[in-house]
């Protein structure tokens, strides 16, 4: 009989529990008692993980540009919103030029053209696109005054005061400031 501390020593040998050629378990290929499975698992794990990487990869590598075409989308919507303004500034006769043609140079600084200019009074429809890889991302923008307010016709900017004359100002009175309290 053996006890419990050899056995543990013959086991921590090196190819202890291993059958041998000829003995119980092995088989024509020398397969042992565990069979042929075990040895056909051993770097398993390895293509697991190698797998899972390639797939975070890939997922990356899809993710990463549709973020980038968010991103452009938002661009391009500022672009938009950049030129309609312009536009509005020139109808309204705050900035000299042509309303279009101020549309148009907006969006070009802000990386996109623009495909429509509609001008009815004082308000502006601009629409703009931009291409990136290989979609064309499009978007629209309307400036003037907010709905509701009367439209100002020309010569109606001139105000009370006369064709394009300020108001005057009066220094006879200074202005007071009283603290709260």
């Amino acid at each position: 009989m053996i006890g419990p501390w050899r056995a543990r020593r013959r086991l921590a040998r090196p190819g202890a529990g291993r059958p041998r050629a000829g003995e119980h378990g092995a088989g024509e290929h020398g397969a042992g008692e565990h069979g042929a499975g075990e040895r056909g698992e051993r770097g398993a794990g390895s293509m697991l993980m190698l797998g899972i990487l390639a797939s975070v990869v890939l997922l990356t590598l899809v993710t990463v540009p549709l973020l980038g075409l968010l991103a452009v989308g938002q661009g391009v919507q500022n672009a938009a919103d950049a030129a309609a303004l312009a536009a509005a500034d020139t109808v309204s006769g705050a900035v000299s030029g042509f309303p279009c043609e101020a549309a148009d140079e907006a969006a070009r600084l802000n990386g996109a053209s623009v495909t429509a200019c509609n001008v009815e009074g004082l308000i502006v429809t601009v629409s703009v696109n931009r291409d990136y890889l290989g979609f064309r991302i499009s978007a629209r923008a309307r400036a003037g005054p907010p709905p509701g307010v009367p439209p100002i016709g020309p010569g109606a900017r001139d105000g009370p005061h006369g064709p394009d004359r300020p108001p005057e100002l009066s220094l006879e009175r200074p202005l007071e400031y009283r603290a709260p309290g």
